[in-house]
């Protein structure tokens, strides 16, 4: 077996690669790049690598990517200079899982002295079990094997609808899209110390080239305004299909059942309906959401307030998305709304060599700020 760095010349067979992976939980789906394996990596403006590991009959049997963001937080003046590993993929044989552990530590040792990272993190789901053996486990028997230690648990939450009880009111707060009126005060809200934790976006203008690599609009970013006409609550709207393409294979009963009380509670206007499977449609139909991202709020209740105006006005088959850390309050919402929630962790990569407490505290153990559109 060989590792190999990605080329352009090298997309279709990992295009090919990526999609063949079927993902099983309560939905089963598998994913779809139709515009390319490196698509989402080119237009959301990062740099990025991808290796892969080969076969010597030469076919894909691993691979993984890593784009390199810069962190911010108003509390530090230089950034925090992370490679973001995605989109990992391992053929489920012990010859795999074997070569890539044997390169993968001289594929980390590349990564971090040709980009000067700080860091190396990974996203996983709990409920990837075969990665969570292949990468997690295996070091208990080898002290050489790369370390993935938890530096942040996280919750990948979906929201479908809201009861009318329980429900936040807040009518002299007004959410609409962002103006170029509102750069400036946009500027300042992302700069006040308030939003301590570390994030790739700085400023106004940060936020804008990023939105503009994506092909997306000032009216992408949702505002919302109190009386005082100051801005209590910041984020972006991005639609699924700019990245990927969801396709829900089959739901297993536990979503069956819910998909059709989301049926049922669109008729009452509580809910939206979910895209049918591929068993029932007997087509690839795909997943209709919006990755909230960006967030920046000054209270639980104004989040909550910004989220019910955007599903109110968004199409009705679809539902909305984000990443938030597992204990944090201002993106929890209250029991009128009807979510869904999976867990992952967020995984320092360190090497034999190296401590993560060490690494950790040069971060000063600030919390990242994680947008699902880097992620899925």
């Amino acid at each position: 077996m060989q590792i190999k760095q990605a080329t352009w010349n090298d997309e279709s067979q990992l295009t090919e690669f990526f999609e063949s992976f079927a993902f099983e939980d309560l939905i089963n789906f598998k994913i779809q790049r139709p515009q390319g394996f490196f698509h989402p990596y080119q237009i959301q403006g990062k740099d990025f690598e991808t290796y892969f590991l080969a076969s010597d009959e030469g076919a894909i049997v691993a691979t993984s990517s890593f784009v390199y963001h810069d962190f911010y937080s108003p509390s530090h003046d230089r950034p925090l200079k992370l490679a973001i590993a995605r989109d990992m993929r391992l053929l489920p044989t012990r010859k795999a899982a074997i070569g890539w552990h044997e390169n993968l530590n001289a594929i980390i040792t590349q990564v971090k002295s040709a980009h000067d990272t700080n860091g190396l993190m990974v996203l996983l789901s709990k409920k990837e079990s075969h990665l969570l053996n292949s990468f997690l486990r295996t070091r208990l028997s080898s002290p050489q094997i790369l370390r993935y230690d938890l530096y942040q648990r996280v919750k990948l939450v979906s929201l479908h609808g809201f009861f009318p009880i329980y429900k936040v009111d807040l009518p002299w707060i007004n959410v609409r899209p962002a103006q170029e009126s509102d750069i400036s005060m946009i500027d300042q809200f992302i700069k006040d110390p308030l939003h301590h934790r570390y994030s790739d976006i700085k400023d106004a203008h940060s936020l804008q080239t990023q939105l503009k690599n994506m092909g997306l609009e000032l009216d992408s970013v949702w505002l919302a305004i109190n009386s005082q006409l100051k801005i209590v609550g910041l984020l972006t709207l991005l639609p699924s299909d700019l990245l990927q393409n969801y396709i829900p294979l089959s739901y297993q009963l536990r979503a069956h059942n819910f998909r059709q009380f989301l049926k049922f509670g669109s008729l009452l206007g509580w809910t939206h309906r979910l895209t049918k499977p591929k068993s029932r449609s007997k087509s690839e139909l795909a997943l209709n959401f919006f990755h909230v991202g960006h967030i920046r709020v000054t209270h639980s209740d104004v989040f909550e307030w910004m989220l019910k105006s955007i599903y109110n006005q968004i199409d009705h088959d679809s539902f909305l998305i984000y990443l938030k850390e597992e204990n944090d309050q201002k993106l929890t919402l209250g029991p009128s709304a009807l979510t869904a929630e999976m867990d992952f962790g967020l995984y320092s990569i360190t090497q034999p060599n190296e401590s993560f407490l060490t690494q950790a505290n040069q971060w000063n153990r600030e919390k990242l700020t994680l947008d699902s559109f880097y992620h899925f």
